[in-house]
């Protein structure tokens, strides 16, 4: 863990991890602790601010998500719906098999 920053957003509070390189994590937390933003987390957190003022529909922050191989295919196929548009817990499963 290289970078590590709060973003407050109208869901709840994100903490930012990057690996220095990527937005590693990006999770719903209860309260911040100690902060050390990189490059990577202000950028994340200046996207996100912009998207939930409504000023952005895509990301350019990298990403380098951790989790299982089933977790991470999960977030590759959601990664592909377009902005705006819903899709169904079937949907996803068949689009990842």
């Amino acid at each position: 863990m290289t970078g590590v920053q709060y973003c407050p957003t109208s869901i709840g509070l994100l903490e930012l991890v990057s690996d220095g390189e990527a937005l590693c994590r990006a999770e719903l937390v209860r309260e911040a602790r100690a902060e050390c933003p990189d490059a990577v987390t202000r950028t994340a957190k200046r996207e996100l601010e912009e998207y939930f003022a409504g000023k952005r529909q895509e990301f350019t922050v990298a990403l380098a998500a951790e989790g299982t191989p089933f977790q991470k295919a999960v977030w590759r196929a959601l990664v592909r719906v377009p902005y705006g548009s819903v899709v169904t817990y079937g949907q996803l499963a068949a689009a990842i098999g």
